[in-house]
């Protein structure tokens, strides 16, 4: 027999406490040989010192239960260290302990390529989807949805934990194309994780998971020299004011030079695609062709003024403009030199400033040897294209 003892008022204790203690009375006289008599005395004798007692004997009564309580429900248990005994049978409440596991929480998305907000994006880009647990990849599957890249034009793939989602379009994703990066806007593109999404444990994402994005953008734009910045240059006399290149009758040497101005660009560009100098020349003086290495080159250079432009430390390798006499208009590619332009745009003063010569600076017969070029609009520029955001 034992008690349960809810904590309400001592006298509620106290009543309690003494059946139990007349239950222990007669185990203890049993065991002695005492009469039915003593038993009777000694039952009240107790009921009537824990009645004396107060709150001293509803304690006691209180420390007996549970010891019962404690025996009757599972082994006792010897604490040798010295601490406080842990009853590990019941919780604070009374009821048995619950061993068993938490409900399993909602999965969520940790990550998104691209981001939500994300600019610039290439055309061949994959969206890839990354969960905080493994996911029933079949309903996580058909919880993809979106208008720009519907689900039947993609494909799907799991990394091996199953916590990563890999959606790959069948076609492209677009560029915008146009000429003026202050006013074309890229195209954007959407999709959406619902909330058919679940777990393995079957617990499915909380809330709709929404990524939006842009491509970027394919600009085409023809840059005009910078006149001021632009012209032929002596080597013994400076800038001349006039356009052919060669040697002159006192075999001093004549290049030009052009830049162009960069800032006409978008912002940040990711790629140039092409970028074409394209070049003309009208006239000709002596034989070039023949006396001064029979072709020409341009060089790619960075220098503040005219002034500066004959003696110019050339950047990377010399590239070939005019090949022969029949090469009146060319276009030569000046990809590798806007790259490295608009990558270290301080050394290169946002400008790509390229110079044309002779392979030989003279052949010194007291003759001038050159040709001219055709510097309006449209005869002399760099037509670009390239990636921006």
């Amino acid at each position: 027999m034992y008690c349960i003892i809810p904590l309400r008022s001592f006298l509620s204790l106290a009543l309690c406490a003494a059946p139990c203690t007349l239950f222990a009375g007669c185990a203890s006289d049993a065991a002695d040989g005492g009469t039915a008599s003593d038993e009777s005395s000694s039952g009240e004798s107790s009921a009537t010192t824990d009645q004396a007692t107060g709150a001293t004997g509803a304690t006691g009564a209180a420390t007996t239960a549970d010891t019962a309580s404690t025996a009757d429900d599972s082994p006792a248990t010897t604490d040798t260290t010295g601490g406080d005994p842990v009853d590990t049978s019941e919780d604070s409440t009374g009821a048995p302990a619950d061993s068993s596991s938490t409900e399993p929480s909602a999965p969520s998305v940790v990550a998104t390529v691209p981001a939500d907000g994300a600019v610039g994006v290439f055309d061949d880009s994959a969206l890839v989807v990354q969960f905080d647990v493994a996911m029933d990849k079949e309903a996580t599957q058909l919880a993809y949805s979106s208008v720009d890249i519907p689900a039947d034009a993609v494909t799907f793939a799991w990394n091996d934990a199953g916590d990563e989602l890999t959606v790959t379009p069948g076609a492209a994703l677009m560029y915008a194309v146009g000429g003026d990066p202050t006013t074309l806007e890229a195209n954007t593109y959407a999709f959406t994780i619902t909330t058919a999404a679940q777990s393995l444990d079957g617990v499915p994402l909380t809330e709709d998971v929404v990524v939006e994005f842009s491509t970027l953008r394919r600009l085409e734009q023809v840059l005009e020299r910078e006149v001021e910045l632009s012209g032929n240059i002596a080597s013994d006399a400076g800038p001349l004011g006039t356009s052919f290149f060669g040697d002159r009758s006192t075999n001093e040497s004549v290049r030009f030079a052009v830049s162009f101005d960069l800032t006409a660009l978008a912002t940040n560009v990711v790629e140039v695609e092409q970028a074409d100098l394209r070049v003309a020349w009208n006239q000709q003086a002596g034989n070039p062709w023949a006396g001064l290495g029979g072709g020409t080159v341009f060089q790619h250079v960075a220098y503040a003024n005219l002034d500066e432009a004959f003696d110019a430390p050339a950047t990377g390798d010399a590239s070939g403009l005019f090949g022969g006499v029949g090469d009146v208009e060319v276009v030569r590619d000046a990809a590798p030199a806007l790259t490295t332009a608009l990558e270290d745009p301080a050394t290169y003063q946002d400008l790509l400033q390229l110079r044309m010569r002779w392979l030989l600076d003279s052949d010194n017969d007291g003759a001038n040897d050159s040709v001219t070029l055709l510097t309006a609009v449209g005869e002399l520029d760099l037509a670009v294209t390239y990636l921006a955001p």
